[in-house]
């Protein structure tokens, strides 16, 4: 029986998008989380990322190895990592030091590779403080006057996505 619940929770994973990890579960038992992390290895492994991000939830919602999936989903750039980012923010208010510092490194590769824009939008992805985004602003003072329009866009369009709705019959 336990042999066929790693294949199945992988094909349950596969249907469906990021889980919440504010969602209850059904806790895992004696051996479980530790086969479900394989399966969630080697599905990050085959850059299944939301598999892999579900298989991570289902295990336990170990931080790190969230940050992990998510940031592998990002250096790839692909799968839902922006919702597994807004996962982390919301659970854990932000990310880790080791975490944080791979984000610096990769915004310091787009910005050596000239993409000013995405490095931008990886600071707004990964920042603790919106609407603020004090890390972006720093890409943005570095940004040459060729690309600062997009990346002040860039900026304000994130602001719009995090500010509050107008109260009723206010303008």
């Amino acid at each position: 029986m336990r042999a066929l619940a790693v294949p199945f929770l992988l094909t349950l994973a596969a249907c469906s998008g990021v889980k919440s990890l504010s969602e209850a579960r059904e806790p895992l038992q004696g051996s479980e989380p530790a086969a479900v992390r394989r399966t969630s290895d080697a599905a990050l492994k085959e850059e299944r990322f939301s598999d892999a991000w579900n298989l991570e939830a289902a295990a336990g919602e170990d931080r790190a190895r969230l940050e992990g999936v998510a940031l592998a989903s990002l250096e790839a750039e692909r799968g839902p990592y922006e919702d597994m980012f807004a996962e982390l923010r919301a659970k854990f208010g932000g990310l880790t030091p080791a975490a944080r510092a791979r984000v610096n490194a990769l915004v310091v590769k787009r910005i050596g590779d000239r993409r000013w824009t995405d490095a931008v939008e990886i600071e707004i992805l990964a920042a603790e403080d919106p609407p603020t985004f004090k890390a972006a602003w720093a890409v943005y003072e570095r940004t040459p006057p060729k690309d600062a329009l997009a990346v002040l866009e860039t900026i304000q369009e994130a602001r719009k996505d995090v500010a509050p709705a107008p109260a009723p019959g206010s303008k």
